[in-house]
């Protein structure tokens, strides 16, 4: 499968992995990756369901709003779902989608006499297919329990589009849609292990004007219109608010913008660099290249290193890592006894296959000086497996007293 969820076709594993290019042409390909790198600085993403319906609903007034209407209409699955062919993997992609078509046909539009056009009833036909498979397979009495995935924020963003749906089919009785008649007035339960109790906890904490977890940025259009403009959220130097162009609409609100402020460059960039569609965590600057660069090496292919490169990836990093994107928290992750307070100063690499001499000390705040490590210190590392283990510590005994050495006669 693609990452768009169609099949690829023509290809199937052992194609893939038969065919093995001449080293030339794997030299040429390697060097066009690297390229790509630089010339992209913002990175490479497909297109993401969620995040389109997001901008939809909350920022229609920016470029490109017919494009990403009709590529939710494009991207419907003949069951009515959207994303990946499985219900929980399917249900926040789908809830997305089917609450931003409806906020297609219930808000206030510039249509003359109002009358419903041909767009309209496409519109609402894959509307009431995507409400019937939620209410049959996810959100509905009748609705097996499930298997969700560990996804980002999930037992908050599916509550909260569950509710804008609800409060869509309410409107629905005061301006009915032709084809959506049966849904008017009907309400749809959420699903199976997300009874919302968080979302009401994290929304308090947003009226509450107390400071909020970088984390919770990411999702910052689970508080709805409430997110418009908070004054404690300034948008990153890319513009971005959160990493996440879902993110930086709910925070401009449903009014346009200034062509000026930050976040709505950075929106109008991204939307132009995709045609209209969204993709979900932007830009990925050093995501995508410490993972290219870095599956590059492990899969030994020989390639040469731009120094622009590297510096992007070291400027950012700090005592606590660096983040994926401007916006997030750093992502670090320590395994259990890893010591990751050296690095060698002429790779910036653990002490793996460099003399101790060039090992380099980072101290607590961050501050790097050249110093060779005690013996003691050396002796911590040794490769075992594929994974780097500090030695057991001998275990040290309490000495005993004098008169506890001898058992009693």
């Amino acid at each position: 499968m693609s990452i768009d969820d169609r099949p690829l076709a023509g290809t199937s594993l052992t194609s893939l992995t038969s065919v093995r290019p001449p080293a030339a042409d794997l030299a040429v390909a390697v060097r066009e990756l690297v390229d790509g790198l630089i010339a992209r600085p913002w990175g490479q993403s497909s297109a993401s369901v969620y995040e389109t319906g997001r901008l939809i609903t909350f920022a229609p007034w920016l470029s490109g709003h017919a494009e990403r209407v009709a590529f939710l209409l494009a991207r419907q699955r003949p069951d009515g779902t959207w994303g990946a062919p499985d219900d929980g993997y399917a249900l926040v992609p789908t809830l997305s989608a089917a609450e931003a078509l409806l906020s297609v046909l219930t808000t206030d539009r510039t249509g003359g006499d109002g009358a419903a056009t041909d767009d309209d009833a496409t519109v609402a036909r894959a509307a009431g297919r995507a409400l019937d498979a939620i209410a049959a397979r996810m959100c509905g009495p009748s609705a097996a329990s499930l298997d969700l995935p560990d996804l980002p924020a999930i037992e908050l963003i599916a509550p909260a589009l569950v509710a804008r749906i609800n409060a869509s089919l309410e409107t629905l009785q005061e301006h009915p849609v032709p084809g959506l008649k049966a849904w008017a007035g009907r309400t749809l339960g959420a699903p199976a292990g997300l009874d919302g109790a968080k979302l009401g906890l994290v929304r308090s904490l947003f009226a509450s004007g107390a400071d909020l977890p970088q984390k919770l940025v990411h999702a910052l259009e689970v508080a709805g219109e409430a997110a418009a403009g908070l004054p404690r959220l300034r948008p990153e130097p890319t513009g971005t608010i959160g990493a996440s162009p879902a993110a930086a609409a709910v925070w401009l609100g449903r009014e346009p913008a200034e062509p000026s402020n930050p976040a709505r460059w950075y929106l109008e960039t991204v939307v132009a660099e995709h045609g209209g569609p969204v993709p979900c965590g932007f830009p990925l600057t050093v995501f995508e290249r410490g993972w290219v660069l870095a599956w590059l090496a492990r899969a030994g292919v020989p390639f040469a290193v731009p120094p622009e490169l590297v510096l992007s990836l070291t400027a950012p990093l700090g005592p606590l890592g660096t983040a994926a994107a401007d916006g997030l928290p750093a992502d670090a992750t320590r395994r259990r006894g890893r010591c990751t307070r050296w690095r060698c100063s002429a790779c910036r690499t653990r002490p793996t296959r460099c003399t101790p001499t060039n090992w380099t000390r980072i101290s607590a705040r961050g501050r790097a000086r050249t110093a060779t490590p005690s013996r003691r210190t050396r002796t911590c590392w040794r490769r075992s497996a594929s994974t780097w283990r500090r030695p057991r510590t001998p275990r040290t005994r309490t000495p005993r007293p004098p008169h506890a050495t001898r058992r009693p006669r």
